[in-house]
């Protein structure tokens, strides 16, 4: 996923700057495939944390936390990495500091508000964290992907065309 940005960067040159796109889509293609074929760790997260000497009675609590942040961290924060390269290499890397930016607060407020059932929400602690994590993660995806679809200079380039074929 970083190699996105020299190679959307150079490819975007003429006489072909819209081979760029091309690029960023396989800067999140690989590593989603990647994770939703390897979810072994989530399955067997509290035998290895217990392996490397978790405590008992902690283990299940962060294996719940892990288990609730795994669906978030399949494939959103790859396909976010992979826009915010590409859209360093485009020379506007603004939307994607602003998205990460408000994200940062958000996952604070959200994971304390479901950690301890603040604001209404359940109290569940490490689960809480997880959900929350998950929730801003997917949520910067979206915000990415709706930026670089719609937005100039971005929407150019049509980093979503063709994301079923590799190039």
């Amino acid at each position: 996923m970083q190699a996105v940005a020299p190679l959307a960067a150079q490819a975007r040159r003429p006489p072909a700057p819209h081979g760029a796109s091309g690029f960023a889509r396989a800067g999140y293609g690989p590593p989603c495939c990647w994770r939703a074929a390897d979810p072994s760790a989530q399955v067997l997260s509290e035998a290895l944390l217990l392996a490397v000497g978790q405590a008992p009675e902690g283990a299940p609590r962060v294996a719940a936390r892990y288990s609730a942040a795994s669906p978030g961290a399949w494939c959103p924060p790859y396909i976010f990495l992979a826009l915010r390269n590409f859209m360093s290499a485009v020379n506007r890397p603004e939307p994607a500091l602003w998205i990460t930016l408000a994200a940062i607060p958000a996952n604070g407020l959200l994971a304390y508000a479901l950690i301890y059932g603040a604001m209404g929400l359940p109290r569940l602690e490490l689960l809480g964290a997880g959900i929350a994590t998950t929730l801003i993660s997917i949520g910067m995806c979206v915000a990415a992907l709706l930026i670089a679809a719609q937005r100039a200079p971005f929407k150019k380039y049509r980093v979503l065309g063709r994301c079923w074929r590799p190039d």
